[in-house]
């Protein structure tokens, strides 16, 4: 493995995780609400991973609910998006009730 590859990868581990291939709800409703929000704005993946500073494949794992994000990624891709970070959260999560 080359140095180039290895510092991918630490940067991907940094940022989020790849998930298993049965995603969590969670994690579908936050990759929806991310394409929903780019595809409202006119941006590409391409253009979104430049605005947010992160990698445009990791847009894509996200998308396709196979990658778990971080808060920091979520973050950076938020700032792209010109929205606040718990507007890619809101609904992910089931109502609490005691």
């Amino acid at each position: 493995m080359t140095g180039r590859g290895r510092q991918r990868s630490l940067s991907l581990g940094m940022l989020a995780t790849r998930t298993a291939p049965a995603a969590s709800t969670a994690i579908q409703v936050t990759a929806a609400k991310v394409r929903q929000l780019r595809r409202r704005r006119r941006l590409t993946q391409h253009q979104l991973a430049a605005r947010a500073g992160i990698g445009r494949s990791s847009i894509a794992h996200l998308e396709t609910a196979r990658l778990n994000p971080t808060l920091g990624f979520l973050t950076k891709l938020a700032k792209g998006l010109g929205v606040q970070t718990p507007t890619l959260l809101k609904c992910a999560a089931p109502a609490w009730s005691p």
